[in-house]
């Protein structure tokens, strides 16, 4: 998680409960170089809306993190029903009035003025035909191949629960996440192509790569015992480029994912729910100029946001070492922890942001953005 995400929910009183669920405390990322000697790290920090301050925060799984989240919203009155949404309703109008759901008792309508697509990468609204289609991203197709593994060697004292990245080649990394006191993820992504030119079974081709790709991974590994099988999965960004429409929005990666390297997935979500509670509030209360795009405002806003971090990996992909030597040599420095931390929605960019699109114009490696 961002820094600013594990500010927000220790906002929402739930530091205690992320403590007994043993999540890793993260302080930094570890970036390194393809020797495995030289190495450059990313601070978490958080940007409070006027200045950046060091935090510590968390490496969550997702399966205990989300439904501590849901049992918590629960407890503080939301409704919760456990169905399969289905299909949106509408009035005369072409406004929102709710939503069937497909439950164990069977088809239901629920009353809404209201509806809000959190559905993730399964990108409800769009495969309805409501919010517009996937524009795929630019670059080559890559593959994710990973697993959970023990007796994987950390960095030691503070560092223990940090984020590594060891890095090949453009588009040919590893990561190595401790995800409790005991298990690391560890995954490869590579192109599609090499993958397949490799003509390897995922397994293979997943220990292979554990001991050849960099040096300071290779001593990592020695002793690893896996606690789960070998995982692949398609690594793609996506956008939707219109994502609201008459009483209804999406949050999050329901509109666009982006590489999920800086953990801004998590961030994004909560960062536009709490913005879609503004705009829902001001919607309700009859209160949006709009009626036919009352949201357009609000997708303008995520945009912006997503946008900035989508230029914050490419920079980042495209040229690694420049971007290191950016954070930690240059008067851009401030401005990027800023936008690590969270500042991703300013009107006019800041000149750590056009920095970082330098590089991407040098390297010609865009990804998707809206213009």
């Amino acid at each position: 998680m961002t820094g600013w995400a594990a500010e927000k929910i220790r906002d929402l009183g739930l530091g205690d409960e992320m403590t007994k669920n043993r999540f890793p405390i993260k302080r930094a990322g570890t970036v390194y170089g393809t020797t495995g000697s030289s190495k450059f790290d990313v601070p978490i920090t958080r940007f409070d809306g006027e200045k950046r301050i060091d935090v510590e925060t968390y490496q969550v799984r997702r399966a205990t993190f989300d439904k501590m989240l849901l049992d918590t919203a629960v407890e503080r009155g939301a409704g919760y029903i456990n169905g399969k949404a289905l299909d949106p309703l509408f009035d005369d109008t072409g406004a929102i009035r709710g939503v069937t759901v497909q439950t164990d008792a069977g088809i239901e309508t629920i009353d809404a003025k209201a509806l809000i697509d959190a559905s993730g990468r399964k990108t409800w609204m769009s495969g309805l035909g409501l919010a517009a289609k996937r524009e795929r991203g630019g670059f080559e197709n890559q593959i994710a191949i990973y697993s959970h593994l023990t007796g994987v060697v950390r960095n030691p004292g503070s560092e223990e629960g940090n984020t590594l990245l060891f890095y090949k080649e453009v588009d040919h990394w590893a990561w190595l996440i401790p995800v409790d006191p005991d298990v690391v993820s560890l995954g490869i992504v590579t192109p599609s192509s090499y993958f397949k030119s490799k003509k390897e079974s995922k397994e293979d081709f997943f220990w292979r790569e554990l001991r050849e790709m960099n040096p300071n991974l290779t001593v990592r590994v020695e002793a690893v015992v896996p606690v789960e099988e070998v995982h692949a999965a398609a690594n793609f960004s996506y956008r939707i480029p219109e994502f609201s429409g008459k009483g209804w929005l999406c949050v999050g990666d329901a509109h666009r994912f982006i590489d999920p390297f800086f953990s801004f997935g998590i961030h994004l979500a909560m960062a536009e729910a709490e913005k879609a509670a503004v705009f829902l509030e001001q919607y309700l209360d009859g209160d949006l100029a709009n009626p036919d795009r009352p949201f357009a405002a609000y997708e303008e806003i995520c945009e912006r946001g997503m946008n900035v971090v989508q230029d914050l990996m490419d920079s980042f992909w495209a040229n690694p070492l420049g971007w290191g030597y950016l954070l930690h040599f240059t008067e851009h420095r401030g401005e990027i922890l800023d936008i690590l931390g969270g500042r991703i929605y300013d009107e006019e960019p800041l000149e750590g942001l056009l920095a970082m699109r330098r590089i991407i114009e040098k390297s010609g490696r865009r990804q998707l953005a809206a213009v």
